[in-house]
């Protein structure tokens, strides 16, 4: 290991982020978040009926495809919103869950550590708070911990993967 990783890592600590998508919420927030969706439900509203069933089968489809969608576009602004206010960042792969799991506790869309100095935490802290308010009454669930040693930024090259 280079001094200078051990310099880059030694002025902050590492905090883990996980971010959980918990679907049945998201599904009702859905047509809210996405205006293709909004879109989507006012013309099968206001259609006959048996136009209506074939416009509603066809919207449950497409909610399926827009969670993920809406998934990515959050992780992106999560990560966005969090990075300036950190030393560095790195996203880990997301780890296997059985049905069970993501059934109760969401499915995981978002598995980072953050490098962040002292004088940093408190910026970082409000704007963790800000995201958990936007996006927690939408289905998204957070898991903050630390800190820990910054095991995540010890590698080369020290700290920007994010």
């Amino acid at each position: 290991m280079a001094s200078s990783t051990l310099a880059s890592v030694a002025r902050g600590r590492e905090y883990a982020l996980r971010v959980y998508r918990v679907d049945a919420e998201l599904l009702g927030a859905a047509a809210t978040l996405s205006p293709r969706l909004s879109e989507m439900a006012k013309a099968a509203e206001s259609a006959s009926p048996g136009q209506r069933y074939l416009l509603e089968r066809k919207l449950d489809g497409e909610k399926k495809t827009e969670l993920r969608s809406l998934s990515q576009q959050i992780v992106e602004e999560i990560v966005s919103e969090l990075r300036p206010n950190a030393l560095g960042a790195v996203r880990s792969p997301i780890p296997r869950a059985d049905a069970a799991d993501a059934a109760t506790s969401g499915t995981m869309v978002l598995n980072a550590a953050f490098l962040v100095a002292p004088d940093q935490f408190q910026d970082l802290q409000r704007t963790l708070t800000s995201l958990v308010a936007r996006h927690g009454a939408h289905g998204f669930r957070f898991d903050f911990t630390g800190p820990w040693p910054p095991y995540h930024f010890v590698n080369e090259p020290p700290v920007d993967d994010a």
